[in-house]
């Protein structure tokens, strides 16, 4: 019987390694394979469009024990910080998968995303992510956001495809190519996203919103379904993303740390990576491990929900229908609310809309302008909106009559923009701006004259509002990677440290007194509205839900405005 039962597995396996080999052939063959990792970044990837180039790169290296990180001109500082980012990390990620750097890997440094959308590293569209890691000679390249958060977690993500990679390049498999072609078909993506994703640590409130909503409602993507991730809808892969890191987290847990250095090991001369599942979980089939991990999820997050509510038990709801909706804020006049959505086709793409305070009355503002989810401000006059759009294939802001007017864009030499608000006499735009790899805070006139920079820092911000009499500004800064919030007068001087924790505390609007500022904060796991008393610091929840609580603003009233993430979407609440 036990020789029978033998004689079965082998022949199943035989079963298994025939599908393997002979059907991803036939995608093989077709030019299918791309030849990269790409790293989400949360929106879809874009296919069918011409790769622009209208730079050329000269090209300059920084070395390291175990690094050589390429840069062009103004990116030397940034490419030392990730350089050092990189060896902090280096004996960490080596010893969980079991692996030593072989001689130095490289990485590509670019200062900005349509730099580094016009790669040559790749002959692939690498628009919609954040970096890759290609096969063939192994190289890593990216882009930085401003946050060293984003530094660290895009770098040891690729870092961990890479250093994988040259492990299963190095396997008794016959044939580089070959190789090449078993790591990047047959390997399924939950895990060789899902292990990235979890040496690098990349789970934050985000992630845990998106993985706890799925699993309390029974709708977590079926293991078997994140073999690939191309099937899926673009809502769809950043979930894939997280759900490939939590198998991971499980295995773990249940199985001991060293189950991942087991797998990696086992996997380089393997065709099939469930068998090196099975060999790390000392013989469990990979039909238990899937109902063992689903399990492990919904028993978690049905916990943390105990006593959280909904969003549409204590505001009134007021969109509907498909696509998200986020960044709603509401005239200075109480009479309409701004907002973007990608209701049109649920791709991302995002519109202008704005609709009356009680929900009735949507207009669409604009069509196929390529809106940047980046910020929306109202004038407050309540006569203009602003924006920031990649119309351009740069992100410039753009400012709207509020009653459908001509657009027109805010001329400025800055290219990467984001977060614009209104000066109190609305003649003046202050936001946040990508220069050499940093995010700072600068200040315009509304055609884009007198343009000054207020800060200079390392440190991301982001986020930045007047007060009501325009001597002070408001802020959220990345220290430590927690984002907390700050003020400073006007001329930048003065820069006082409001929030100081381990949350992340950021998105603030302010009381039209003057009096509170009002802010998201993720302090009790969950994103949820806080406000804090300016002159006191006493600080008071005000949100309490099962989901997240996101792009919040107030009005004069003090009524908050605010998208809430629920049943896979994002809907607009009012709450008094």
């Amino acid at each position: 019987m036990k020789n029978q039962f033998k004689q079965l597995k082998q022949f199943k396996r035989f079963k298994q390694l025939a599908l393997i080999i002979f059907i991803p052939s036939i995608l093989f063959l077709s030019g299918c394979m791309g030849g990269t990792h790409l790293t989400t970044t949360g929106a879809e990837e874009k296919f069918g469009t011409n790769k622009v180039r209208d730079r050329f790169f000269s090209w300059k290296v920084v070395e390291s024990e175990h690094f050589q990180v390429h840069f062009y001109k103004d990116g030397e500082e940034l490419a030392k910080d990730l350089s050092a980012v990189l060896e902090k990390d280096y004996s960490r990620i080596s010893d969980i998968l079991g692996i030593q750097q072989e001689g130095k890997a490289p990485f590509f440094l670019y200062l900005t995303p349509d730099d580094y959308y016009q790669t040559n590293i790749t002959l692939g569209e690498v628009e919609g992510s954040g970096g890759f890691t290609e096969f063939f000679k192994n190289r890593v390249a990216f882009y930085p956001r401003g946050s060293q958060k984003w530094l660290r977690l895009v770098a040891t993500h690729e870092y961990a495809h890479h250093l994988s990679d040259q492990h299963i390049m190095g396997g008794s498999l016959p044939y580089r190519s070959f190789t090449i072609y078993i790591n990047a078909i047959v390997n399924p993506h939950w895990y060789s996203e899902g292990l990235a994703e979890y040496i690098s640590g990349d789970f934050d409130s985000y992630a845990d919103m998106l993985v706890r909503d799925a699993a309390v409602d029974d709708k977590l993507i079926p293991f078997r379904q994140l073999n690939g991730f191309y099937h899926l809808k673009p809502r769809q892969i950043l979930l894939a993303y997280k759900e490939g890191y939590t198998v991971f987290d499980f295995l773990v847990n249940k199985y001991g740390k060293e189950t991942i250095a087991i797998m990696t090991e086992d996997i380089q001369n393997q065709i099939n990576p469930y068998w090196s599942i099975e060999k790390a979980t000392k013989g469990q089939v990979d039909q238990s491990i899937r109902h063992d991990w689903e399990n492990y999820l919904k028993e978690k997050y049905n916990k943390q929900v105990v006593g959280k509510k909904e969003p549409w038990d204590t505001s009134a709801q007021l969109t509907k229908g498909p696509g998200w909706k986020i960044y709603p804020v509401l005239s200075p006049d109480g009479k309409k609310i701004a907002y973007l959505s990608d209701e049109a086709n649920e791709q991302g793409d995002y519109d202008l809309y704005i609709m009356d305070a009680d929900g009735k009355n949507k207009k669409r503002m604009t069509r196929n302008m390529h809106i940047r989810p980046l910020g929306v401000s109202f004038s407050p006059d309540s006569k203009y909106i602003a924006f920031v759009s990649n119309k351009k294939r740069r992100d410039d802001i753009y400012i709207i009559p509020s009653d459908k007017g001509f657009c027109r864009r805010v001329k400025m030499p800055l290219r990467h923009n984001s977060h614009p608000s209104f000066s109190p006499d609305s003649n003046r735009l202050i936001f946040t701006s990508l220069v050499k790899g940093y995010t700072d805070i600068f200040i315009a006139d509304i055609d884009g004259n007198n343009l000054a920079q207020i800060t200079k820092t390392k440190e991301h911000e982001e986020s930045p509002i007047f007060s009501p009499d325009g001597s002070r500004i408001y802020f959220s800064r990345e220290t430590n990677e927690q984002r907390e919030l700050f003020a400073m007068k006007a001329d930048g001087a003065e820069i006082e440290r409001l929030t100081e924790n381990n949350f992340d505390d950021f998105a603030p609007s302010i009381s039209s007194d003057g009096k509170r500022l009002y802010y998201v904060s993720d302090r009790n796991g969950i994103f949820n509205i806080y406000s804090m008393n300016i002159a006191g610091g006493s600080i008071t929840q005000h949100t309490d839900v099962t989901g997240g609580n996101l792009y919040m603003n107030v009005t004069k009233e003090r009524e908050i405005v605010f998208s809430s993430y629920r049943n896979g979407i994002f809907n607009i609440y009012k709450m008094q």
